[in-house]
């Protein structure tokens, strides 16, 4: 795919490069007829079991009114799938990084799973528990 690739997400024109990094656009005045803003991305650390951490990049929207917490992982496979529902938060429709989260958030290392599948590849996930 080539890179930027431009979409719309609510009520915003959004582009993401290469680096995944983001930007939205914004128009400033009838002089300056385009201006593209970058969005800042923060860190959120999760402890998962077994004290592995988890590190997602999310930023916020105001989309329909509502401030949205969007991360940077979906937005990103929503960048090259736009018929699939980002806001969709079921069990049914979570991102996978297929390789864990330290391989990054680029689009051949993520796939939508359900949360049972998305357990299955935990890195200390062996399917039985000790006693």
């Amino acid at each position: 795919m080539n890179y930027p690739i431009e979409f719309k997400l609510g009520n915003y024109i959004l582009r993401m490069y290469k680096d995944l990094s983001v930007t939205k656009y914004k128009k400033k005045s009838t002089r300056l007829p385009e201006m593209w803003v970058p969005i800042k991305f923060y860190k959120e650390k999760k402890n998962r079991k077994n004290d592995v951490e988890a590190i997602y990049y999310r930023f916020e929207l105001q989309i329909d009114g509502k401030r949205k917490t969007i991360r940077r992982h979906r937005l990103n496979y929503y960048a090259h799938h736009q018929d699939w529902d980002i806001f969709d938060s079921s069990l049914d429709n979570q991102i996978d990084h297929i390789h864990g989260t330290d391989a990054g958030d680029y689009i051949h290392n993520l796939r939508i799973v359900t949360h049972h599948q998305n357990q299955m590849n935990q890195l200390n996930a062996k399917g039985y528990r000790w006693r």
